[in-house]
């Protein structure tokens, strides 16, 4: 499957989305794929939760800054 830059996708990569109802961007992370869909897992207001997105409806996370943005949660 492809995000929507049309870069590919895989298990254990980080995304960013948008909630559907929400208008804020967060980061996730690919746990599984489904025949249509793609299961984000996410922290939401403390809670870990996951959904079944559209990949036209993610952008795959790589790079420096990236790797620098996930350094800092830790």
């Amino acid at each position: 499957m492809k995000d929507l830059i049309g870069r590919e996708l895989a298990i254990n990569d980080y995304v960013a989305l948008m909630l559907p109802g929400y208008r804020s961007l967060i980061v996730g992370r690919i746990v599984k794929f489904t025949p249509k869909k793609v299961r984000v897992a996410y922290t939401y207001q403390r809670r870990n939760e996951d959904s079944a997105i559209d990949p036209c409806e993610l952008v795959k996370l790589d790079g420096p800054d990236f790797t620098t943005y996930l350094l800092k949660l830790k």
